[in-house]
């Protein structure tokens, strides 16, 4: 990864981080589509990159437990999906492990179970299904909900 590539990465996953982990509805919300937004902008090939930046900087855990402040699930759908979409982009360039231990898989699990929006489940399916592509991280997983 380009240099000046590595640096506007590392400056947005710090500063999503830092809005994730706002006590502000609005503040995770901007975070999440910053989040979205700069994964979109990723390569197959930088996608190794982002997994480390990801792991350095510990935001999985603050993607999660943002994902998880939400009670009422279908009211905050858009937020959900933003979320899921991130998981979804995160564990497709190889960062299954990273979301297990985040307990992620549980949290996209327990929303599929509590989600009536179509769309939620369909960010579902793509969590799941990008997981997949990387079972061997899979192995640790607890299912107790």
């Amino acid at each position: 990864m380009a240099p000046a590539m590595a640096r506007n990465l590392l400056r947005g996953v710090k500063r999503c981080k830092k809005g994730l982990m706002s006590n502000d509805d609005k503040g995770r919300r901007d975070a999440l589509l910053d989040f979205t937004r700069l994964l979109s902008k990723v390569s197959d090939d930088q996608g190794a990159d982002v997994i480390k930046v990801c792991e350095k900087e510990g935001i999985m855990k603050a993607l999660v437990e943002a994902m998880n402040s939400y009670e009422d699930i279908n009211k905050e759908s858009y937020t959900i999906n933003l979320a899921l979409s991130c998981l979804a982009n995160l564990s497709y360039f190889g960062g299954t492990k990273l979301v297990v231990n985040a307990s992620g898989f549980v949290s996209v699990v327990n929303i599929s179970r509590k989600s009536s929006k179509s769309s939620t489940q369909e960010f579902v399916v793509s969590v799941l299904q990008n997981m997949l592509l990387d079972a061997r991280a899979l192995g640790s997983i607890n299912v107790q909900t």
